[in-house]
């Protein structure tokens, strides 16, 4: 999962290669970031039954990634597409989100509770990253525009 996660990151950056997709992919980065922090600082153990117990499972960085990806990329259609078809985009992302991250659970790797608060952290994450994105995109443009792309 993972990989693939970089990869389309990095073909989405790659492809748009503008300010708005480098301030996504950099907030992905340190959703991720705080999450895997978290789960150092709270030492919370996954599911004894869980197939990989190499690192803890509090909270969950697959759910706090899924759903700070589908958060942001609801305040970006709503930005920028009429109400008529963002309302649509957002609650399609939103469930995709949702369903990607139970299957955490079902999957066995992570407890609900652990879900619930990778998606507290993702959605809570996605919110203040996006309100305030006025700080941070003219300096990702400077920075893109130093670097020519």
């Amino acid at each position: 999962t993972r990989e693939w996660t970089l990869l389309l990151c990095l073909a989405a950056l790659l492809y748009y290669r503008n300010a708005l997709s480098a301030f996504t992919v950099a907030g992905a980065v340190a959703c991720t970031l705080t999450a895997k922090l978290l789960k150092l600082l709270l030492r919370h153990e996954r599911p004894a039954h869980c197939p990989n117990r190499l690192s803890f499972g509090m909270p969950s960085t697959h759910s706090a990634s899924i759903v700070y990806f589908a958060t942001i990329m609801s305040y970006i259609a709503a930005d920028m597409l009429p109400a008529r078809r963002a309302i649509p985009a957002a609650a399609g992302l939103c469930l995709l989100g949702a369903a990607a991250a139970l299957s955490r659970t079902l999957n066995g790797h992570h407890t609900l509770l652990q879900v619930a608060a990778g998606c507290g952290l993702g959605v809570s994450f996605a919110s203040v990253w996006w309100h305030h994105r006025d700080l941070f995109l003219p300096s990702i443009s400077y920075i893109l525009t130093r670097c020519g792309l």
